[in-house]
């Protein structure tokens, strides 16, 4: 976004300038406002932080809370900021500047981190059975079902089981 705004400022002859503040957590989504002129918006405190992130972000700068740190410091590297008093909030909130991506933070091209399979190997024998008798000419019918999170996708990724011949 930095970019195109930088180049969208060039063939313009502008000066917009963008800073950012993200967070992550539960929310309200819906419409609002009257019938016939709803919007849809999103409330709550996640929300909330993310503006007043936002707004002590200078040009230039993305402010991210602990949690989205957390959850992307194996994508990005981070700065430590002092804590920060924000509107609305009681307590000193913890926040971190972004300040680069990483240049190879071993991400598979579905985008999930490289890692080992543990406890499953007798789930992955089976796909691995069926997979070779699949290459001699005997097909099967496989349906792998399971609460989001817990690594049905993972099956799929570059490595995740290897074929025994």
């Amino acid at each position: 976004m930095f970019e195109a705004l930088q180049l969208f400022n060039l063939k313009n002859e502008t000066n917009l300038e963008l800073h950012i503040g993200i967070n992550t957590g539960l929310v309200i989504g819906g419409g609002i406002g009257a019938e016939g002129r709803q919007e849809y918006s999103v409330m709550g405190d996640a929300v909330n932080l993310a503006a007043r992130l936002k707004d002590a972000a200078t040009s230039g700068e993305v402010f991210v809370g602990t949690e989205v740190q957390a959850l992307t410091n194996h994508y990005f590297t981070f700065n430590a900021l002092p804590p920060l008093r924000l509107k609305g909030k009681h307590e000193l909130v913890r926040t971190w500047r972004l300040q680069s991506r990483k240049a190879n933070p071993g991400i598979q091209r579905d985008g999930t981190l490289r890692s080992t399979i543990i406890g499953r190997a007798s789930e992955l024998h089976i796909l691995n059975t069926l997979f070779v008798d699949l290459v001699k000419g005997k097909g099967s019918r496989v349906s792998i079902i399971g609460e989001a999170g817990i690594g049905k996708s993972r099956l799929m990724a570059d490595d995740a089981f290897q074929i025994e011949r």
